[in-house]
């Protein structure tokens, strides 16, 4: 056979290697990563939620737009949670995908994570509404005729959400809070997120790691939602139905994945920018009120103390216009997108 001939041949054999290698079975090859937690390595994983005992059910997608530790006889699963090759903290994600660097580690690093207990505790749940009407586009407002809207922060938990809950708790306003996953994972983030649905505040979903919801890879952005639902399902009981991704970036995957889960994606209609650099309060509290009206879902950040500062002035100048803020569920339920 003719020397170029055989170089051919070299390379064919070469590209049916390569093909062969890349069909192998997950559990033949290395961990995807991104890959989510099946009942038989969450446990082992900081963040995650504990596999169930043997013979009391399995995670499983269900009918509910949320994701729920159920019975295998009495579930309706329309898919069951993918199994992972080993852990995600094995695989380091890329910081795109994983760690925020404006994030402070301590006391929120996951190295510091809580057990999810086995069993959630009893906490009040979100005003119920119906998903459907709000799924398959972005929701920047909801009109109703109550003058009502919704004041939203975003970022957390941090070291100022409690601060947040004290002043809502005191004027006895309600608000949303959409907690990044891996945050709320660690221990005093637990107790955070517990104490926030307590005072019948709604939780949102703010993606795993703090991530954008565009050109990312199938299994990178399917990590970002199941993940961070998986792990409040296990650790509140219910998961949240509203997912806001990192700056409000999506794209029309990002759209399929979430209508495909019965998840809203949740966005603005007004907002305080009020991240670094920060204004001060007096801005804040000027940027929201010069643009909120009935409907309005506005955007601010929890662990700015300056957004703190501003809320009492927030609060205050909303009841001057005759505005009633409510949690996202109450406002979705009262009206219409």
């Amino acid at each position: 056979m003719p020397a170029m001939s055989r170089m051919t041949v070299l390379r064919r054999h070469a590209w049916v290697l390569v093909i062969a290698v890349a069909l192998l079975p997950a559990g033949g090859c290395a961990p995807v990563r991104g890959a989510l937690l099946s009942p038989a390595n969450a446990a082992d994983t900081p963040g995650s939620s504990p596999a169930p005992a043997s013979g009391t059910g399995t995670w499983t997608r269900t009918t509910r737009p949320s994701w729920a530790l159920s019975n295998p006889s009495t579930a309706v699963p329309s898919a069951t949670v993918p199994p992972a090759a080993a852990p995600p903290s094995a695989v380091p994600l890329t910081p795109r995908e994983d760690d925020d660097p404006t994030l402070p580690a301590d006391p929120f690093d996951t190295t510091q994570s809580a057990p999810v207990p086995r069993v959630a505790p009893v906490l009040p749940r979100p005003v119920p509404f119906d998903v459907d009407v709000y799924l398959a586009q972005p929701i920047h407002s909801v009109p109703n005729d109550k003058n009502e809207m919704a004041l939203t922060f975003d970022d957390g938990p941090s070291i100022e959400t409690p601060k947040l809950l004290a002043i809502l708790a005191k004027n006895d306003v309600h608000a949303t809070f959409f907690f990044v996953g891996k945050r709320a994972s660690s221990k005093v983030g637990q107790r955070i997120v517990h104490e926030t649905l307590q005072q019948r505040n709604d939780v949102g979903d703010h993606t795993w790691s703090h991530s954008r919801l565009e050109n990312l890879p199938p299994g990178q952005l399917a990590m970002q939602i199941d993940r961070a639902q998986t792990f409040f399902a296990a650790a509140d009981g219910f998961a949240p139905t509203f997912v806001r991704p990192r700056g409000g970036h999506f794209d029309f995957s990002a759209v399929a994945a979430l209508m495909d889960r019965n998840l809203v994606l949740t966005m603005w209609s007004a907002q305080a920018h009020d991240t670094v650099p920060s204004p001060s309060a007096a801005t804040i509290a000027s940027r929201v009120l010069h643009e909120v009206k009935s409907g309005s879902i506005v955007d601010l950040h929890d662990r700015n103390p300056q957004t703190v500062k501003a809320l009492p002035a927030i609060l205050a100048g909303l009841r001057a216009k005759g505005l009633h803020p409510v949690t996202l569920s109450r406002l979705f339920a009262d009206g219409a997108p």
